[in-house]
């Protein structure tokens, strides 16, 4: 994965890993790991293009339990 991908690029790949989670060659904690850590790119990727939006989900899931 390249530094400048884009949101849609992360979303693909999460698809991708999240499906690797089930039929990837590795084993499931493997794969597992791999579609949290691309979770979490995404978080970012998110975070660094719409920080209003990041702001928002922080005040709600303060809110919410």
């Amino acid at each position: 994965m390249k530094e400048t991908e884009n949101t849609r690029a992360y979303i693909v790949r999460l698809g991708e890993e999240a499906k690797e989670v089930i039929t990837g060659p590795g084993g499931f904690r493997s794969e597992l790991k791999d579609l949290l850590i691309v979770g979490e790119l995404l978080r970012y990727r998110i975070a660094a293009e719409w920080p209003r939006l990041t702001e928002w989900f922080s005040a709600i899931s303060g809110i919410m339990p």
